[in-house]
């Protein structure tokens, strides 16, 4: 039976196993999909010792896709650009990367008539969930993408690496203080609205 991880820290609130075990079953595959937590400083001794027991791919979250990408032999475009990766291949000896966040999110949007053109967009967060989801929603070309952030150099950090875009950072308080249409949550944090 293939084996295949989600790898994180925190990885309890992960739904992960349940979405592929249930999309296994519904496409007659035989896998077996688990979360596994990994120590902060150990994520690349877990991943290596994952691969050596015959892992065929994982899954990456908080907060490992960057160093993820790091460990990669092979990215896609989009995760060269995003700069991050939460899916991982392994085959020939080799780890491969790619980044599926972005166009997940926006497909799921679109799918539930979320209008994303001409929308002011704020995205919380500028982590590697951020950076995966920055072009996706660009190329929906909104009025404005705002990202917001604790550490407002790292959003800026981002909005950075585009030029010619609607996109721009700001500290979390800054957002308080305008309108947006939409709002996404690339941080950690669970909001109770």
């Amino acid at each position: 039976m293939d084996q295949y991880r989600v790898f994180g820290n925190p990885i309890k609130q992960s739904r992960s196993p349940l979405i592929h075990q249930c999309f296994a079953k519904e496409t007659n595959q035989s896998l077996n999909y688990e979360t596994q937590f990994s120590e902060l400083d150990s994520f690349k001794e877990t991943v290596t010792k994952f691969i050596a027991q015959g892992g065929k791919g994982a899954n990456v979250t908080a907060p490992f896709k960057e160093q993820a990408m790091a460990m990669c032999d092979e990215l896609t475009a989009h995760a060269k650009f995003s700069g991050a990766v939460n899916t991982l291949t392994f085959k020939n000896g080799k780890i491969y990367g790619d980044t599926t966040d972005g166009v997940g999110l926006v497909n799921d949007l679109l799918a539930n008539n979320v209008q994303l053109e001409s929308s002011r967009i704020l995205l919380l967060g500028a982590g590697g969930a951020s950076k995966g989801v920055v072009l996706p929603l660009l190329d929906q070309n909104p009025e404005s993408l705002t990202i917001a952030n604790r550490t407002v150099s790292k959003a800026q950090s981002i909005v950075e690496q585009y030029t010619n875009k609607p996109l721009s950072a700001c500290s979390f308080d800054e957002a308080n203080e305008q309108v947006f249409d939409i709002i996404i949550n690339a941080t950690s944090v669970w909001f109770d609205w």
